[in-house]
């Protein structure tokens, strides 16, 4: 293409100015290409991201108004880290329950309640903290695949927004 000067016409016709500027360019990539290429190089793969959770880990979010439990359903292990899938827990309250009572605790209902925290292990800097660990629950292989994802600072901002009234529902 280059050698066969395709859009110089077009050049010709729309920019004569700049028709010597546009065949220096193609002149440079035709070197670049055709010319020695660069050794080599070895690239360090991208650093693998580990949430830190375990499935059935219960994390809480204090929230004006009450706190947020969510609970680790399933984590899946790829090539870039892990990323947990979640669920609310059917929760209201200003203080974390008992172990026994977290235990006890459904899920929420509705399509807001079970999501994805998207690549980011970041969910204690977003000011969640591990509260209890929650043993296998019938259908949480059911839950590994959601479609729905945060970051964590995405996700505390968006319950802090639906606490206050901004949001209906996280999605």
């Amino acid at each position: 293409m280059i050698d066969q000067g395709a859009d110089l016409d077009t050049w010709a016709r729309d920019n004569p100015k700049g028709l010597a500027k546009r065949k220096g360019a193609l002149e440079k990539a035709r070197a670049q290409l055709t010319g020695p290429q660069p050794a080599r190089k070895r690239l360090k793969p991208p650093a693998r991201t580990s949430c830190d959770l375990l499935v059935g880990d219960v994390l809480a979010l204090d929230l004006a108004g009450g706190l947020v439990l969510i609970r680790t359903v399933h984590v899946a292990s790829h090539r870039g880290g892990e990323t947990p899938t979640l669920e609310e827990l059917d929760f209201n309250g200003p203080q974390v329950p008992a172990a026994e009572v977290i235990r006890q605790l459904p899920a929420k209902t509705g399509d807001d309640a079970r999501f994805t925290a998207m690549f980011d292990a970041g969910w204690k800097e977003a000011g969640f903290q591990k509260v209890a660990n929650v043993p296998v629950r019938s259908g949480d292989e059911l839950l590994a695949d959601q479609s729905c994802g945060f970051v964590w600072s995405g996700l505390a901002v968006m319950y802090r927004e639906r606490r206050a009234g901004l949001f209906s529902q996280l999605t």
